[in-house]
């Protein structure tokens, strides 16, 4: 079968577990229409945004980690059935789709790979730590005088435990407030901790593209707070409501944030892919001009490195010792040694935006044969950026990341 299909049957499969768990939010837990239609609305776009991100960015695994989200989040709605099959795998499972499968696909945004140890054994131990106190809930989860929904919900016949061993309201009560604290307090620190530590590293370039990580941020914190704190304190029904829709609002908006990025990052690609076409082709005097276009800098200057006068030149062939700049406090400078040429272009501030991935290409022909290497000395807004060549007089390097 291949991911196309795979895809189509995940989607009816969403669309029926969405109406089931309507079903059970309107019957069961006897929830209003419009919270009923508002948490399946939340599964359905997380959905939505992982098959078209699975579909359009297949390198990417943020779109699985999405799909897989919106499935925990329409499994959890099991857990409001009055059946104790249904309950108990609904209650296992259900807090995935809002604590570690939320955590992990917004710290691997945009490939879908978490990219330190740390982050690694963070979302393992997130995975194991929701998984193990929904099972140490289910095992002192006591039918009879447990109940954690509302009072209707109560009324009705209660669900037992499929992995009931000792059931007591006391000790379930002790680790059920020990899970807000430690998931909802702990775990959402140390996720907005990783997040802000990522953005702070990144690039304003990069700081652009990770703007999701921000929402996915402000929505962790409100969620600790209404988890980890209002659960211990008496607040008003304004207030639960208020909270209530500010977390659908989030979690809809994150996964379409996400799914924006992917996009975006895939017409940047397209971007360069055009930029490579058109230097195939260009006049050695029009090099300035293409890149220029491409990174929407109408500021940049290009470098051509002299081998025999060991100095660099613009396209005209006067020496160039800085990267002009209207700017002058942030005029990069250009060195040399050796026999191997390099250019460091630092950061300054661009005319305009734009959308450019970190790579580097290099091309041969259509260079002077005095021209060993170029670097691309732009004043745009992201970090220092170096391009080197070893190759023949043939070539030269062109650094495609805005220095």
């Amino acid at each position: 079968m291949n991911a196309r299909a795979v895809r189509a049957l995940l989607a009816v499969a969403g669309v029926l577990l969405g109406l089931y768990g309507y079903d059970l939010l309107r019957h069961d837990l006897h929830s209003s229409v419009q919270n009923a239609v508002a948490s399946v609305v939340v599964a359905w776009t997380f959905l939505f945004a992982g098959i078209v991100a699975w579909a359009r960015r297949p390198e990417s695994r943020v779109g699985i980690l999405m799909t897989f989200i919106a499935f925990c989040l329409l499994e959890r709605k099991l857990q409001y059935s009055h059946d104790s099959v249904v309950f108990s795998f609904g209650f296992l499972f259900g807090e995935l789709g809002i604590t570690a499968a939320f955590a992990h696909a917004v710290l691997s945004y945009p490939s879908g790979r978490l990219r330190t140890a740390f982050e690694r054994r963070f979302i393992a131990g997130s995975y194991v730590v929701v998984i193990g106190f929904s099972l140490a809930l289910l095992a002192v989860w006591d039918h009879r005088r447990t109940c954690i929904w509302n009072d209707t919900y109560c009324s009705g016949p209660r669900p037992k435990s499929l992995f009931a061993i000792a059931p007591d309201p006391d000790v379930f009560d002790a680790i059920h407030g020990a899970y807000k604290i430690g998931v909802y307090g702990l775990l959402a620190v140390v996720f907005i901790g990783l997040i802000i530590r990522r953005i702070a590293h990144s690039t304003r370039a990069g700081r652009r593209l990770l703007a999701p990580l921000l929402l996915a941020a402000a929505f962790a914190s409100t969620r600790a707070v209404s988890e980890a704190i209002l659960a211990f304190l008496p607040h008003s029904h304004a207030a639960s409501e208020g909270l209530f829709w500010w977390q659908i609002t989030g979690q809809v908006a994150v996964p379409l944030a996400l799914l924006a990025g992917l996009l975006t990052a895939q017409l940047a690609r397209g971007t360069v892919a055009d930029l490579v076409v058109e230097l195939s082709h260009v006049a050695p005097g029009e090099v300035r001009d293409a890149l220029a276009r491409a990174l929407n800098d109408e500021s940049l200057q290009v470098a051509y490195w002299l081998p025999m006068r060991r100095v660099y030149v613009d396209e005209g062939g006067r020496t160039v010792t800085r990267c002009r700049s209207p700017d002058a406090g942030s005029s990069p400078r250009v060195t040399s040694s050796g026999a191997r040429s390099s250019a460091t272009c630092t950061t300054g501030r661009s005319s305009g935006s734009s959308r450019w991935p970190s790579s580097c290409a290099s091309r041969s022909g259509n260079s002077a044969a005095a021209i060993r290497s170029s670097s691309v000395c732009s004043p745009g807004p992201s970090r220092s950026c170096r391009s080197r060549s070893r190759s023949s007089a043939s070539s030269h390097g062109v650094c495609t990341r805005p220095c």
